[in-house]
């Protein structure tokens, strides 16, 4: 191998010097739920039983539609890290869409870990990534659930059962005024 010449030495710190120094991620950043650092950690996803009709509880979208929307109550949990993970299930009269989701409240954020096929097992959806919560782009029964049941203000929801007790009740008690679509 030959040795590098003055020039393409000097070449080699010119460019090295303009990357900069890597930066260092605090403990502070890592523990801040805030932080995007924080962000890229998540627990690892356990898929729920099937939802079977009667642990669904249903939940209205404005303005309605022809689908009726369900989430199962038995499946809402808190794994960590500011994540809500659900299933929930949209129902026509001649179909029925299932898909195992998630919100990151703090971050306002929302992805789709499985969908059921039609035999009612989950397939995993590959690739999956977390998408903004959109007034634009989101779909209103998503936006519903992020706002008005799981992630009132932005904050996720304490327990399991205080997501239920929302749906149950219609809106949860943080939930933002009514009729407001504003991001």
């Amino acid at each position: 191998m030959k040795p590098l010449t003055a020039f393409a030495l000097a070449a080699v710190i010119a460019v090295s010097a303009c990357s900069g120094p890597t930066p260092l991620v605090t403990a502070e950043e890592v523990d801040d739920p805030a932080s995007p650092q924080r962000a890229k950690v998540e627990p690892e996803v356990k898929l729920p039983s099937f939802p079977k009709e009667q642990t669904l509880i249903r939940y209205d979208v404005t303005p309605k539609t022809s689908l009726e929307y369900f989430v199962d109550s038995t499946s809402i949990s808190l794994p960590g890290e500011g994540i809500v993970r659900f299933t929930v299930v949209a129902k026509t009269a001649s179909a029925e869409n299932v898909s195992y989701e998630g919100f990151r409240c703090i971050t306002r954020e929302h992805k789709i870990y499985a969908r059921a096929n039609r035999d009612g097992a989950w397939v995993m959806v590959k690739g999956a990534g977390w998408e903004p919560v959109s007034e634009r782009t989101t779909p209103m029964f998503r936006r519903e659930l992020y706002w008005n049941f799981f992630c009132p203000s932005k904050h996720t929801i304490n327990t399991p059962r205080e997501g239920v007790d929302a749906l149950r009740f219609g809106r949860h008690p943080n939930a933002r005024p009514e009729g407001s679509l504003a991001d």
